[in-house]
């Protein structure tokens, strides 16, 4: 399962790193995300960093971004390229990139 913990100290969280509120988060790509088991052990500031940027690029990216870890890629590399999209956000959005197509009915021959 992939975990992002964050850095709340309460009784949820029993080991001692993060009941101190411990600056990392471990994100697994073993969560079917990725083809190995590695684990990738990404700041907390740095996750928040990313998904801010990442965000701005509207919902067709952040799906894109899914199939791509879907396929195997590289957890840490897929959402660092990503978030260095954040300064064409305007771009994409200015040719509808940002947006995802309208779901269409299909019928049932299969059209």
């Amino acid at each position: 399962m992939s975990v992002l913990r964050d850095h709340q100290s309460d009784d949820r969280y029993p080991d001692a790193a993060h009941a101190r509120g411990a600056q990392t988060s471990a994100v697994s790509s073993a969560a079917g995300l990725g083809k190995t088991s590695a684990v990738s052990t990404i700041p907390l500031p740095r996750v928040h960093y990313l998904a801010r940027r990442i965000h701005l690029l509207g919902e067709r990216p952040l799906a894109e971004l899914f199939m791509e870890l879907a396929a195997g890629g590289d957890l840490h590399g897929v959402l660092e390229r990503y978030a260095r999209l954040a300064p064409a956000a305007d771009f994409i959005r200015a040719f509808g990139g940002d947006r995802l197509t309208a779901p269409r009915a299909l019928s049932g021959d299969g059209r």
